[in-house]
């Protein structure tokens, strides 16, 4: 029987319709699935495409709102107040905050700071320390304030020791720590300086160091904070 099936020629062709067929179905259920993948791919974009739109008609209408337009307000006179006392009354200032639709999915809040006038150099580095006193004063998150010299780059010594006056006067209304390492020659000031009698009342309560290569800033200050589980 099986000599007689393997020398049939219908046979032979109907195995071999079958076992294209059978090659034709496997492919056919891989693009199935592959389909079926894709479409629940979309869905999940489509889906978080709603939630992204819902989610910017909310950010919309609370940016619309007058508790939130009071709020930008404020910070507007903050950081109006606070170019005014780093340079002049002289210089320009504008600030606002709003959404930008077309970046949902990157950087959808937009924050803009333009300073314009006889500012000088580092006028960059001035707006980013200006954000930073900002969220610095008036967030309920964040408790601390670090940077290093690198933050005052470029800007003239005087605006940095005005910078460094208001950041005190800022640590001292809300009651926060703020941490500045910098340079002596960024600050170009004598001992009878405002900034020199904050430095030197820090040295004198003991949270002030001098840096080096064998005195960090943060190994000692980590220390120091477990040490007293508070920041001083």
């Amino acid at each position: 029987m099986g000599m007689i099936l393997s020398e049939n020629k219908v046979y032979q062709e109907s195995m071999q319709l079958y076992s294209d067929y059978s090659v034709r179905l496997q492919e056919l259920l891989f693009q199935q699935g592959q389909l079926t993948q894709a479409k629940n791919i979309n869905d999940s974009i489509e889906k978080s495409e709603k939630e992204l739109n819902s989610l910017f008609w909310e950010a919309s209408q609370t940016l619309n709102e007058e508790t939130t337009k009071s709020k930008i307000k404020i910070y507007r006179e903050f950081v109006y107040n606070m170019v005014t006392k780093i340079y002049s009354p002289d210089i320009i200032t504008y600030f606002d905050i709003g959404i930008k639709d077309k970046h949902k999915t990157r950087r959808p809040l937009e924050v803009k700071l333009n300073i314009t006038g006889e500012a000088g150099e580092g006028i960059t580095e001035v707006k980013k320390n200006i954000i930073d006193y900002l969220v610095y004063k008036f967030n309920n998150e964040l408790e601390i304030l670090i940077q290093d010299s690198s933050c005052y780059n470029g800007i003239d010594p005087r605006q940095v020791s005005n910078m460094l006056l208001e950041l005190n006067e800022i640590s001292n209304q809300v009651n926060k720590q703020a941490i500045v390492a910098i340079n002596k020659y960024q600050l170009d000031i004598d001992d009878s300086h405002p900034v020199s009698e904050i430095f030197n009342k820090s040295m004198t309560d003991g949270y002030g160091i001098i840096l080096s290569e064998n005195n960090k800033l943060l190994k000692k200050w980590i220390f120091k904070i477990f040490l007293d589980q508070k920041f001083k």
